[in-house]
């Protein structure tokens, strides 16, 4: 019995070698033609080829942006202004002012009398007469008698000595009177002094020095 072969491609497809499979006939004593309608079945001993994967496309172009959402819609309508809600002024609620009282007058009280402090101490006693000045060429010790002096010291240094100033009611007064260049130095009793210092000294013609008691030191007036 000879064998033929068929394709079992699908209709449409081209037939390969490889695609026709052995289909028997059955035994006959003559020959006929195969046809279509003798075929029982199709078996596909090898599955298709799949051909290779083309090339991706080309990306298509973007579409237009949708549309954004509807419009605004309108703004409402204010709604009405409430009524005010200050209520009603009270009534004012002072009384009457009552009426002024009587002025009132007390009488007059005694006048105070302070007693009287006690007498304070005596000052010192000033000088009754105004002191007549002594001229000296030499040292002089300056007294309650003897306490204005004009020193002339053209002949040497000169030195006036004050009295204590404890006690001392009276000022020393004391007058250069010559210009020379000799030395008029004034020095207190003790361990007193003149405004502070030791000794004090007079360097220019007709220049004085008057001096007051503390009841303690001399002061330069």
């Amino acid at each position: 019995m000879a064998d033929e072969k068929i394709s079992a491609m699908t209709p449409g497809a081209p037939a390969l070698m490889t695609d026709l499979v052995p289909i028997a006939r059955p035994p006959s004593t003559t020959n006929f033609n195969l046809q279509i309608s003798d075929v029982i079945a199709l078996v596909p001993l090898i599955p298709p080829i799949a051909g290779p994967t083309g090339a991706p496309g080309n990306n298509g172009p973007t579409g237009p942006a949708g549309t954004t959402g509807g419009p605004t819609g309108p703004t409402g309508l204010a709604g009405p202004t409430g009524p005010s809600g200050t209520g009603p002024t009270g009534p004012t609620g002072a009384g009457a002012t009552g009426p002024s009282g009587p002025t009132g007058t007390g009488p007059t009280g005694p006048t105070g009398a302070a007693p009287t402090g006690p007498t304070g101490p005596t000052g010192s006693a000033g000088s009754s007469t105004s002191p007549q000045f002594v001229t000296v060429t030499t040292n002089v010790n300056l007294s309650s008698t003897e306490n204005a002096v004009l020193v002339n010291a053209a002949s040497g240094n000169i030195i006036a000595n004050l009295p204590t100033a404890v006690g001392a009611n009276f000022d020393c007064i004391v007058k250069r009177i010559d210009s020379s260049a000799n030395a008029v130095t004034i020095v207190p009793n003790g361990s007193q002094t003149i405004d502070g210092q030791a000794t004090i000294g007079i360097q220019f013609q007709y220049t004085s020095v008057t001096m007051r008691s503390n009841n303690a030191n001399w002061f330069v007036i």
